[in-house]
């Protein structure tokens, strides 16, 4: 990695040079008494008219900016120190910080940017070149594993971070290049964020969906639902029995984008004055009041309608199911009506009957 990041200060150094022309003279030629301690990344895109530093970089191999380490998925972003000027190398040494004003504003003045959290990254707080050395580099560590863990939806953002160096013991601080804004691209280093999240039913998987009584005169069991082993199941028993429960989860979708709905699904029969559907609506459930899912778009299994809950069914949801709405019953793709937050709703009801026993398995939406 010392060598790769020799190479980039090496390729940031030259890139001033050649192309700083709006700070009027090259600063390698400055007169002996001016030596100037700057940070060449601050320059590198547009020679320092925004200080932005974008990581990645470019798709050239040359200029990475970038190292991951395979076992721990930290993410090291190179980062460096640079003395311009003719005058004899000597050691200094810079303090390095970060500017959580100045990251605040260029969060503020970017589309989808988020400031890169305290707790995911790691700076350190000096940076010494030697003597006969012009540059040194240093490193921002940001843990990737942490990041996708604790802010999942920064996945598809612009994640921002103003890192600065002051108080050169040595030597003037070109204070126009003294701070660079590091603009990480969240999609190359980070897969995108489950839409559905807990869909794969697995043990501690019930933190993502809220279970509500939509029927106030009826039964309400919670222990009518039970998440186990990848397997969400409803059961109403056998017997005559009243109900409605609603569990969801709130979603995040963008109008006029395709997706694809998903769910394994299976019953055991038997049902009488009973449905399942999957609804998507921007309206949530309300304790106690009963959810019209032909609000939202929807996939539905009902005991009114041949193969639907009265016999055993096995398959897919929307593909066995007996209606649906805005969500095509062969492919399960769907238009977004919606944007932003939206509920996800598994409602299963029976008035004066059961709907026996049914399993839910590997529920996905995916954007295609």
């Amino acid at each position: 990695m010392k060598s790769v990041l020799n190479k980039i200060i090496v390729f940031s150094s030259i890139f001033v040079v050649l192309g700083l022309v709006s700070c009027g003279q090259d600063d390698s030629q400055t007169e002996w008494g001016n030596a100037k301690v700057y940070m060449p990344q601050a320059a590198i895109l547009d020679g320092g008219l925004t200080n932005n530093y974008p990581v990645p970089l470019n798709n050239d191999p040359a200029s990475k900016n970038y190292g991951i380490d395979s076992t721990t998925n930290l993410l090291h972003i190179y980062l460096g120190v640079y003395r311009s000027g003719l005058q004899q190398l000597e050691s200094f040494s810079v303090k390095i910080y970060v500017d959580d004003a100045a990251t605040t504003n260029a969060v503020s003045g970017m589309s989808n940017g988020v400031a890169l959290p305290s707790d995911v990254y790691s700076l350190p707080t000096e940076a010494v070149v030697p003597d006969n050395e012009r540059e040194i580099g240093f490193e921002l560590t940001v843990d990737l594993n942490k990041l996708l863990e604790e802010y999942p939806s920064y996945a598809t953002k612009k994640i921002v971070l103003v890192v600065g160096i002051s108080d050169p013991s040595m030597y003037a601080l070109n204070e126009n290049l003294s701070k660079t804004t590091v603009i990480i691209d969240g999609p190359s280093f980070l897969p995108a964020p489950k839409i559905v999240q807990g869909g794969d039913f697995s043990d501690g998987s019930e933190s993502y969906w809220t279970l509500l009584n939509l029927n106030d005169d009826g039964v309400f069991d919670p222990s009518v639902i039970v998440v186990k082993n990848g397997t969400l199941t409803l059961t109403y028993g056998t017997g005559t029995v009243t109900g409605n429960i609603a569990y969801y989860q709130p979603i995040q979708l963008t109008e006029g984008v395709n997706y694809k709905l998903s769910c394994g699904f299976s019953c055991t029969g038997g049902s009488a004055n009973g449905q399942f559907f999957i609804c998507i609506s921007d309206l949530e459930p309300q304790e106690g009041q009963y959810y019209d899912m032909t609000q939202g778009i929807f996939t539905n299994i009902d005991a009114w309608a041949a193969n639907g809950l009265t016999g055993p069914v096995t398959g897919t949801l929307p593909q066995v199911g007996t209606w649906e709405a805005g969500i095509d019953n062969t492919t399960g793709v769907f238009t977004s009506p919606y944007s932003g937050t939206v509920y996800l709703i598994l409602d299963v009801a029976c008035w004066g009957g059961n709907v026996g026993v049914i399993t839910l398995n590997n529920l996905t939406i995916d954007e295609i």
